[in-house]
C-alpha cells in the first residue's frame, strides 16, 4: 500500500501520528509532501507543534530540497545531528617591538556544531533549463550513515 500527500499540510487529521507509528508494520509507505515546516505547524494550529513534531519524527527518510524558510533548515539541521569540532587557536603575550619574552600558547576548544549547517538548504539546485533540468536534494535516513560516516548526503533527481 503507497499513500501520497502532495501538499500535505492540507489534508492534516490528528490521527494522522497514530495512523503513521504502525503504518510501517503494516507494509504502508507514506510520502508526505510540504513546501516548508510552517505550513505544518499553521495546520494544527497554535498549540499542535507537538503533533508536528511527531508526525514528522516517525518519517525515517527525509528529503529536503532547495529551501529558504529559516524555520524548516535550522530544525533539518538540528535533526541531523551535530557533531563535535576541535578549534586550534595561538596567542601571543609581550610586544612585536620586544622579541625577547614573547609567549606563545596554544588552545584547543571543542564545540558542537551542525554537519549539515542550515545553510545547505538554499544552495540547491531546483532544476529548470538553468540547472539542465536537475533537482537537488538532501537525503537523510535516521540511522544510516553514507560514504565517510556521513548522516545525510546530497542526490540529484532528474525533471521530467
Amino acid at each position: 500500500m503507497f499513500l501520497w500527500v502532495d501538499e500535505a499540510h492540507y489534508f492534516c487529521v490528528d490521527q494522522d501520528a497514530a495512523f503513521q507509528t504502525t503504518a510501517r508494520s503494516k507494509g504502508i509507505s507514506t510520502v508526505r509532501l510540504t513546501q516548508n515546516l510552517p505550513n505544518f505547524l499553521d495546520a494544527y494550529g497554535p498549540n499542535g507543534k507537538h503533533k508536528v513534531d511527531t508526525l514528522v519524527g516517525n518519517h525515517t527518510t527525509k528529503i529536503f530540497h532547495r529551501n529558504n524558510d529559516p524555520t524548516t533548515n535550522e530544525w533539518a539541521s538540528k535533526m541531523i545531528a551535530k557533531d563535535t569540532q576541535y578549534r586550534h587557536s595561538i596567542s601571543n603575550t609581550g610586544s612585536i617591538h620586544q622579541p625577547i619574552g614573547n609567549q606563545s600558547q596554544t588552545a584547543v576548544q571543542e564545540l558542537e556544531e551542525e554537519v549539515c549547517p542550515p545553510k545547505e538548504f538554499m544552495g540547491l539546485r531546483n532544476g529548470g533549463r538553468r540547472n539542465s533540468y536537475i533537482v537537488e536534494g538532501i537525503l537523510f535516513q535516521s540511522g544510516r550513515l553514507w560514504k565517510g560516516d556521513q548522516r545525510w548526503i546530497v542526490r540529484k533527481f532528474k525533471q521530467t
